[in-house]
C-alpha cells in the first residue's frame, strides 16, 4: 500500500510541475535573437522601420533612445523594436503544444523609448485576437508595462501566438521595448 501511494504521489507531483510550465521558448530573450519568428528585419543598431535588436540597453543601440534596463533582472537582453509602418507586421511569434481545454496565462511586459507615437500592441492566438490592445504612452517614461490575458485552448495541440503593433506611424517614434513574454496553464 506505500508503494501504491508513494507512486500516485510521484505521478501527481510530476502532473503538477508539468501543469506549471513555460511553454514560450526564450521570452525573456536571454538565449538571444532564437526560439521566436518575426515579420521584422534582426539589425544591429537603429535606424530602420520595422526592425528589432537584442541587447541589454536601448542607448546602447542608439544613441537617441534612453538608457533602460531589462525587465527581468535589471542586467538581461531584451527585444528593441524601431515599429514598422506596415499594418499588421507580426512584432514577435511563436507557436507552442497547448492541452485542449486548458486554461492559459498569456502575459509581458513593454515600454515606450520613444515618441512621438505610443505603440499599441494586440495579441492574436492561432490568427484571432485576444486581450485588450496595451496602449504604451506616446514619449519615454522609464516604466514597464504589463499585459496579461487568459486563453482556452480549442480542440487543437497547437496555438500559435502572435504580437502585433496596430500603429504604424513609424517613422520617427513608436519604439519600444518587451520582455518576458509568457504563457503557463492557469491554476
Amino acid at each position: 500500500m506505500k508503494g501504491f501511494v508513494a507512486i500516485t504521489a510521484l505521478i501527481l507531483l510530476a502532473a503538477g510541475q508539468a501543469a506549471s510550465k513555460e511553454k514560450i521558448v526564450n521570452g525573456n530573450f536571454e538565449a538571444g535573437n532564437t526560439g521566436f519568428s518575426t515579420e521584422y528585419t534582426f539589425v544591429d543598431t537603429c535606424g530602420q522601420f520595422g526592425a528589432y535588436m537584442i541587447a541589454v540597453d536601448p542607448h546602447a543601440v542608439c544613441d537617441a533612445w534612453p538608457d533602460m534596463s531589462d525587465h527581468t533582472s535589471g542586467a538581461g537582453l531584451m527585444m528593441i523594436v524601431d515599429g514598422a509602418t506596415t499594418e499588421g507586421t507580426s512584432i514577435w511569434s511563436e507557436t507552442v503544444k497547448v492541452q485542449p481545454g486548458q486554461t492559459y496565462n498569456f502575459g509581458y511586459w513593454a515600454a515606450t523609448i520613444d515618441g512621438p507615437f505610443g505603440a499599441a500592441l494586440q495579441v492574436y492566438i492561432n490568427g484571432v485576437p485576444v486581450g485588450d490592445l496595451l496602449t504604451l504612452p506616446a514619449q519615454y517614461d522609464g516604466k514597464w508595462y504589463h499585459a496579461k490575458l487568459q486563453w482556452t485552448a480549442g480542440s487543437k495541440r497547437r496555438a500559435t501566438i502572435t504580437l502585433v503593433d496596430t500603429v504604424t506611424e513609424g517613422a520617427n517614434g513608436n519604439d519600444f521595448v518587451l520582455d518576458d513574454l509568457s504563457l503557463k496553464p492557469a491554476k
